[in-house]
């Protein structure tokens, strides 16, 4: 072996224990993160799942080479590990739009998760925009609900009832042939019976 190959080889070797010093030394993770990502599916590192924008890179990375799901994994860790980023309402949107999406392709699978655990935590996402405002968040909800049938609409209903950010509002939502093409709310208060 040449003597500059032997200083490449001991260079690698103490680059290597430097980096794992450096990675015993690194906090943990904050306790539930990582579960939340291995629930979706999702490996990553610590450093990743503790900062929302890099998840966002991550995940418009992801959409722009045609990986929707991955990308919305990602978005919907932004929700799951930082709700009250940001990030988190930025993304809802897309992350809305991309689980219809999935939702319409999947929706006769019963044991689909685009079927049984996505829809609720699309509808608790949403809650959110409907805390502390005066203003029908209709934005959102049509991301979440145009172009999806109507009986993810009603599903919608009945699992607003027992939320009062939510249920505090009369919802509609106008359809042709069973598919949602609008969504509108006002206060239940104001609204007529």
């Amino acid at each position: 072996m040449t003597r500059l190959s032997v200083r490449c080889v001991l260079s690698l070797l103490l680059a290597g224990a430097l980096g794992c010093a450096a990675l015993s030394a690194k906090p943990a993770c904050p306790e539930g993160f990582e579960a939340a990502a291995a629930a979706r599916g999702v490996d990553v590192s610590c450093a990743l799942l503790r900062d929302p924008g890099l998840l966002v890179e991550r995940a418009h990375a992801a959409y722009g080479v045609g990986d929707y799901e991955s990308a919305y994994d990602d978005f919907a860790l932004i929700h799951a590990l930082h709700p009250d980023s940001p990030e988190n309402r930025e993304v809802f949107p897309l992350a809305a739009r991309l689980f219809a999406g999935f939702y319409m392709r999947h929706r006769i699978e019963r044991d689909s998760r685009w079927v049984t655990t996505e829809p609720p935590f699309m509808f608790e996402w949403l809650e959110q925009f409907f805390v502390d405002t005066d203003e029908f968040p209709r934005a959102e909800a049509e991301a979440l609900f145009r172009g999806v049938d109507y009986g993810m609409f009603r599903r919608f209903e009945a699992w607003a009832r027992s939320r009062p950010a939510v249920a505090a509002w009369a919802i509609t939502a106008e359809k042709d042939d069973g598919i949602i093409e609008s969504v509108a709310g006002r206060r239940a208060a104001t609204a007529s019976p």
